[in-house]
């Protein structure tokens, strides 16, 4: 009887949220898809390729890539009006010789033939300044275990002639070695591995953080961001330095140190801080990815999360960033078997 009441309520719930959807036809027709997400003092490139239709069926073949490869367009790139450069085409990259500055305005055009001309502009953001950065340690004691966090406290020095948008994360590198010997001693296999991933981390901050859920027992949850990626502008601390604490549980890190699990392996692991200055663009972008990727599965009972475009005639982004990275020192913490 109880299952029976469930199924007829969310059979009201979900016709309660009926109402009709008008297609649209022309939403259905390919559109050139362009990503351009450039880097400061790195050659800039464009990926482009054909968007799939929203509704009904296709099919991909094996091998096949699943968003066909735009290969016969032109594109080019004017910094500040000046001449304009052609891009080089390899598959579905276009590829520019020209090394983005800060502070210089780039303009993208593509042509692709059937489609209508495609634009984008944007400005090369400053390169952040980081300052003052230093690191601690908390244990924290529970009943059968104690964990170690480790704390990072650093400046950015934020410029007041600008809007600017922020991104921080923490990235780890993991070195494996592997060694084999024969009974002599002697190495005959030796094997490197290096993997890269995004730390996961916590900052409480008041000025930065503005999460508009309320946790009734622990107060600072609303200003608490957890995730490997903190987004923010200095709406808040425009032309501050402002102090940013970044808090990291169970940190397993050995700076300049390694250890010997077994008489073959031995282990390295570096951190790095990474703030990097977006272009508003690229902000937004990143922005409303992480929200589509975070409501994915709430998507069936909501709107759905609309990513962010600055390509007029076309869609995606079209924006550059500005990293400044680095290292931060770890102590030994307890050692454990890879």
């Amino acid at each position: 009887m109880k299952k029976t009441a469930i199924l007829l309520i969310a059979a009201a719930m979900l016709a309660a949220c009926e109402k009709q959807i008008d297609i649209d036809i022309e939403d259905q027709e390919s559109k050139v898809v362009v990503n351009a997400q450039g880097a400061e003092g790195s050659p800039l490139s464009v990926d482009l390729t054909y968007s799939r239709p929203v509704y009904g069926v296709f099919y991909v073949r094996y091998d096949e890539d699943y968003f066909q490869k735009v290969t016969n367009a032109t594109v080019s790139l004017t910094v500040d009006g000046g001449a304009a450069e052609t891009a080089t085409r390899n598959g579905g990259t276009y590829s520019f010789s020209h090394i983005p500055q800060p502070g210089e305005e780039l303009a993208l055009s593509i042509s692709v033939p059937g489609h209508d001309e495609i634009t984008a502009t944007t400005t090369v953001p400053q390169q952040p300044s980081v300052t003052d950065i230093d690191t601690s340690y908390d244990n924290h004691n529970y009943d059968y275990y104690t964990t170690l966090q480790m704390n990072i406290n650093f400046t950015l020095n934020d410029q007041a002639s600008t809007d600017d948008y922020y991104s921080i994360r923490l990235r780890r590198e993991d070195t494996v070695i592997y060694i084999e010997r024969d009974n002599m001693g002697n190495i005959v296999v030796q094997d490197t591995d290096i993997s890269q991933y995004y730390q996961f981390f916590n900052c409480t901050d008041y000025l930065l953080v503005n999460n508009t859920s309320i946790d009734i027992d622990d107060p600072t949850a609303s200003r608490t961001y957890s995730g490997t990626e903190m987004l923010f502008t200095d709406a808040t601390i425009n032309g501050m330095g402002h102090n940013i604490k970044l808090e990291l549980s169970d940190n397993y890190g050995y700076d300049d140190y390694y250890y010997k699990a077994t008489d073959t392996t031995i282990y390295y692991s570096g951190l790095y801080l990474e703030v990097t200055a977006l272009s508003r663009d690229l902000y937004l972008y990143h922005q409303t990815m992480n929200s589509y990727n975070e409501d994915e599965l709430l998507s069936f009972f909501s709107e759905p999360v609309q990513i962010h475009s600055n390509i007029d005639g076309g869609i995606g982004i079209f924006g550059i960033s500005s990293k400044t990275t680095i290292q931060i020192p770890q102590r030994p913490t307890s050692l454990y078997y890879r």
